[in-house]
């Protein structure tokens, strides 16, 4: 080998460690682990942007109309295909009047979504500047899809524009060739001009693994919340996303009352233990107490409500019943917080593949 290739290798040797952190979105991982420390400020900085989109987000009734079933919108920060991941839920049970009885078996249903903004621009109109885009896209293949007109309909709202009209997509079936159109949506694409003012694309970090993902995902369809002290159930909204130290996760909670009146949070932190190969052990759900200033994160301002956060155990949408719940404590906006709750993810998700590293 010649003194010169024999300095291009040393100098391959001394930089490839930098290349590579580049290339992997953020700091290579050490041996065994899967997730990366964040600080303060990136896990603030998802909080915010998840709160913020949530509040243009809408799934749910702005009017009770027994028998009726509420919806969970659950929300996290995506990956290199998505700028965010969300899923909505119907809820398993319905809103029922005085005598009435369930009409058919509230199975869990979903629609699957992902929200993509400015990959590309708007061309449309020459005279005009061109316009970053946001996409709202369903799932199929994470989604129950039904004959419209059921109970099982579920509808999804985004105001994503500055002026125009939300954009919307459904779980609605797509009507075979030569069959009537239905009102299937299935996405839409507007500007997103509006989106990229509020920082709503902006990454907070690069530290998120393809774990944290997985995380996001298992997440997103055990966590269920129920009322305390309400006659019906109201529509929810959750964000999801990471904590500072590598073993947690964070919950925002937000209730969604009729005529969409909302009344706060209940945050949560979830610590997770998880052996070598990632599968998941025990952990820990701690209930943040009250926030003691106006818009601060990190707690719990729920108001005029209480709350129980359980964890179920998988389901096949649409098929069949969670029969496992984790109790996982409340909180009440006169009390605060229960004390924390231990929690077993080996238990809750045995009788699943969810529990099987894939990475």
């Amino acid at each position: 080998m010649t003194h010169a290739k024999r300095r291009q290798v040393r100098a391959w040797g001394l930089f490839a460690p930098l290349i590579l952190i580049a290339l992997s979105g953020g700091p290579p991982l050490a041996a065994q682990q899967h997730t990366r420390p964040l600080t303060a400020e990136d896990v603030a900085c998802n909080e915010r942007q998840l709160g913020k989109l949530l509040e243009r987000l809408s799934a749910g009734k702005e009017i009770y109309l027994p028998p009726q079933l509420s919806t969970t919108l659950l929300l996290s920060p995506g990956d290199a295909t998505a700028q965010y991941h969300g899923l909505v839920s119907t809820y398993q049970g319905f809103r029922l009047g005085p005598g009435e009885i369930p009409p058919t078996n509230p199975y869990e249903h979903y629609l699957a979504f992902t929200i993509t903004g400015a990959t590309r621009a708007l061309f449309l109109n020459p005279a005009r500047r061109p316009l970053p885009q946001v996409t709202l896209t369903r799932e199929r293949s994470e989604s129950n899809l039904v004959e419209p007109g059921g109970y099982f309909d579920i509808e999804l709202s985004f105001d994503a524009g500055l002026h125009g009209a939300p954009l919307n997509i459904n779980n609605f079936a797509e009507p075979r060739q030569g069959e009537a159109y239905n009102g299937f949506l299935a996405t839409g694409t507007t500007s997103g001009r509006g989106l990229l003012q509020e920082g709503l694309f902006a990454p907070c970090h690069d530290k998120l693994t393809a774990f944290d993902h997985h995380m996001f995902a298992v997440l997103q369809r055990v966590v269920r919340t129920e009322p305390m002290s309400e006659y019906f159930a109201p529509d929810l909204e959750i964000a999801v996303f990471r904590g500072e130290d590598p073993h947690t996760y964070r919950i925002d909670f937000y209730s969604i009352y009729e005529e969409f009146e909302p009344r706060g949070r209940v945050s949560v932190e979830v610590t997770i233990s998880w052996d070598e190969s990632g599968r998941l052990g025990g952990g820990e759900l701690r209930i943040f107490p009250a926030c003691t200033v106006e818009g601060q994160l990190g707690c719990s301002n729920l108001r005029n409500a209480a709350m129980s956060v359980n964890l179920v155990g998988p389901v096949f949408g649409g098929r069949e019943r969670y029969s496992i719940i984790q109790r996982a404590g409340f909180y009440a906006s006169d009390l605060g917080p229960s004390e924390p709750s231990p929690l077993d993810f080996a238990a809750l998700l045995a009788n699943s593949t969810w529990n099987e590293p894939a990475w």
